[in-house]
């Protein structure tokens, strides 16, 4: 036909390297059509598909001959704020537009507008929680509001620490610094306020205009979830929503279980320091996850897939026969160069951000006590000693080294130790992997007091106080300089 003709004239799609073109066969007779719809004809002859009726056969009919390429339809091309998505404690993702009433499946469709280009397609399953996502994107797209809300609370504390108006009505002795016993007067208000901080960045966040384009594809928003043409078309196009975007972001989790994503665990470490212990499991439990999701690829079959409609499962079939041959060619295609792909860059790699807002997190008794000293009128000396060696040199660039020792040792040990003789034994068998989490965190227990060490031993003087710093920071640039290649 003209329109198939047409397509493939036109240039291939292109999703950031990767082609994105997806060829279609043309059906051109009912035998054709039967094997793709549930059809039935009638006594007039005109086919019917299950209870959805001779208009969406024939629509359907028409998709299916006019594709080539799954090309861009400008007319249904419509993306969603990301940041918006999250407002209401992210409503649009918590429950299916299946279980939705009438009138809140139409309002979806309002959320989103015409565009251009998106920033994201989102990937994601109804199965998943919709709190984990929540949490995950709102780490992923507000942290540094929330870094910048943090400090701003920590600033009105300190002002009125310095008008006077809150008191500081506590004294502590700090040993170490020039050799002396230095006693220091400071108030509760910044251990009070830190917590609270950060949950108010996080609850406004979604609420204030995000500086990067986030315009992002979200089924649920930007398909229309009654019209039933609107929709079809949204189902058709979905290739030409993953060629208008620049990033591919896929929130995955095992069936039941969270997400593997560094935002899903990253998100819960603030509230889980006390124990890290348990911290530390959880985050090798998780990263787990994502190995043996990288492994079970070795076995992938399409065939087993699944779709809410048989008639998409369908769709989705004939098109993978096309673009790849077969489906035993896609399944290949999966087990060897995909699987491989991912074996390459299988380690874990958390952005230097997320570090950042973790120890903002616990940063507040170290700036409780060097306020103090700034209020108190110690010497200058003192304060560079103090701010040199504990602020940046260990409270910032060690735990910035520190935590990602952390990670690379979970990421490393993450499966459990295989006993052969113990796999009759599963309780015994969770009792050493636990193990294995206790000697992990053990020896990042003794990195940290190391560096704690070398630190107070710093306090002697300025010039080793800074020399100590500057060490700690060449080190954290190095480690996280490493992780940012890998992750670009």
């Amino acid at each position: 036909s003209d329109s198939s003709e047409a397509g493939s004239r036109r240039a291939p799609l292109h999703l950031a390297e990767a082609e994105a073109v997806l060829l279609l066969p043309a059906l051109e007779d009912r035998e054709d059509l039967s094997r793709m719809l549930p059809i039935t004809y009638n006594e007039h002859g005109m086919g019917e598909v299950g209870e959805v009726g001779e208009v969406a056969a024939t629509h359907r009919l028409k998709v299916m001959k006019s594709l080539g390429h799954l090309e861009v339809d400008e007319e249904i091309l419509r993306g969603v704020s990301l940041r918006k998505t999250l407002r209401g404690f992210g409503r649009v993702w918590q429950f299916s537009p299946s279980d939705l009433p009438l009138k809140e499946r139409e309002a979806l469709w309002k959320k989103s507008a015409s565009v251009k280009s998106l920033a994201f397609f989102i990937s994601h399953t109804w199965r998943t929680a919709g709190r984990w996502k929540v949490l995950a994107l709102l780490l992923r797209t507000s942290w540094a509001f929330v870094i910048l809300c943090w400090a701003c609370c920590m600033s009105m504390v300190v002002c009125l620490y310095a008008l006077e108006v809150l008191p500081r009505p506590l004294t502590a002795p700090d040993v170490g610094i020039l050799g002396l016993t230095l006693t220091y007067h400071s108030g509760p208000w910044l251990l009070v306020a830190h917590v609270p901080s950060i949950l108010l960045g996080f609850a406004l966040a979604p609420y204030f205009p995000s500086l990067k384009n986030d315009q992002s594809f979200l089924d649920v928003t930007c398909i229309h979830q009654e019209d039933q043409a609107l929709m079809e078309r949204g189902v058709y196009g979905l290739g030409g929503f993953l060629a208008r975007s620049k990033k591919l972001l896929i929130l995955w989790s095992q069936p039941y279980a969270v997400s593997f994503t560094p935002e899903y665990f990253w998100v819960a470490m603030p509230f889980a320091l006390v124990p890290q212990l348990v911290a530390a499991h959880f985050l090798r439990r998780l990263i787990s996850q994502k190995h043996r999701l990288i492994e079970s690829m070795a076995n992938f079959d399409v065939d087993k897939a699944e779709c809410r409609e048989e008639f998409d499962r369908k769709f989705v079939m004939t098109a993978i026969d096309a673009w790849y041959g077969s489906r035993e060619a896609f399944n290949q295609y999966v087990q060897g160069p995909v699987r491989d792909e991912l074996l390459q860059k299988r380690s874990t790699q958390i952005p230097s951000a997320y570090f950042l807002l973790l120890i903002a997190a616990v940063s507040a008794p170290s700036f409780e006590v060097f306020i103090g000293f700034c209020l108190d009128g110690f010497p200058a000396d003192v304060l560079w000693i103090r701010v040199l060696s504990k602020q940046i040199g260990f409270f910032f660039a060690s735990q910035m080294v520190t935590l990602k020792i952390l990670l690379y040792l979970c990421d490393r040990f993450a499966m459990p130790p295989s006993i052969p003789h113990l796999r009759a034994f599963p309780r015994v068998g969770g009792l050493c992997d636990f193990l294995q989490t206790v000697l992990i965190y053990l020896s990042y227990i003794v990195v940290d007091l190391g560096s704690y060490a070398v630190c107070r031993r710093s306090q002697g003087h300025v010039w080793s106080a800074a020399l100590y710093c500057s060490v700690m920071l060449f080190w954290a640039g190095l480690l996280h300089g490493c992780c940012r290649r890998r992750c670009v």
